[in-house]
C-alpha cells in the first residue's frame, strides 16, 4: 500500500536512489557540517572566553541564537549534496511551497491553538514573575530572533532527516516501514 502524497514527495529522488550514493551522501553533509562548525568554533576562540563558552552551551540569549542559527550549516551542506550528488534543488528537498505554507499556516495555528489552550488552566501564568526573571521588553525584542533561530535549526533537522535520507530511502523501496 502506498501514499500518494508521499510517493509525489520521493519522485525527484527515484533517478538517484542507489544507497552507496546515499550513504557517500550522508558522509558529505556530516563532514560539511563538522568541518564549517570546526571553523566556527575556531573563530570562537578569538572572542573571549565568555562569550566563546555562552555559543558553545547555549547559556546566553545571544549565544543560544547564534548556536540555533550556526544548524545553518547543516541546511547548506545538504542542499549542496542534493545538487551534486542527486542533481535535486532546495524545492524538491521540501516540496512545492504552496502545500508547504498551507500546512505550515495549519500547524502553526494547530500549535498555537493548543498552547493557549494549556495556559488557561491553573496555574495561572502572571507575567510579573516573568518580569523578576528577565526584561520582558527585552525577551518581546529578541523573540522574533529566537523564531528565526528556532526555525533554522528545526529546518535543518528536517530538511536533511526527512527531505534528503527519507526521500532517497522511500525512492529506493516502496514499503513504508523501511523508510
Amino acid at each position: 500500500m502506498s501514499y500518494q502524497p508521499h510517493r509525489n514527495f520521493a519522485a525527484p529522488a527515484r533517478p538517484t536512489a542507489q544507497m552507496p550514493r546515499l550513504v557517500i551522501g550522508v558522509a558529505l553533509i556530516e563532514a560539511f557540517n563538522s568541518g564549517l562548525r570546526w571553523l566556527f568554533d575556531a573563530l570562537l576562540q578569538w572572542l573571549p572566553s565568555i562569550s566563546a563558552q555562552a555559543v558553545w552551551y547555549g547559556s546566553t540569549r545571544g549565544g543560544l541564537l547564534v548556536q540555533l542559527g550556526s544548524f545553518g550549516f547543516l541546511a547548506l551542506g545538504v542542499i549542496l549534496a542534493a545538487r551534486r550528488l542527486h542533481h535535486r534543488g532546495l524545492v524538491s528537498l521540501t516540496g512545492p511551497l504552496r502545500p508547504f505554507w498551507h500546512d505550515f499556516r495549519l500547524a502553526l495555528i494547530a500549535v498555537a491553538t493548543l498552547f493557549l489552550m494549556i495556559e488557561m488552566l491553573p496555574p495561572y501564568w502572571d507575567i510579573s514573575a516573568a518580569s523578576h526573571v528577565r526584561s520582558v521588553p527585552l525577551w518581546l525584542l529578541t523573540l522574533p530572533l529566537a523564531l528565526l533561530a528556532l526555525a533554522i535549526q528545526t529546518g535543518a533537522e528536517e530538511l536533511f532527516y526527512r527531505g534528503y535520507i527519507q526521500q532517497q530511502i522511500a525512492a529506493r523501496y516502496d514499503r513504508a516501514l523501511i523508510w
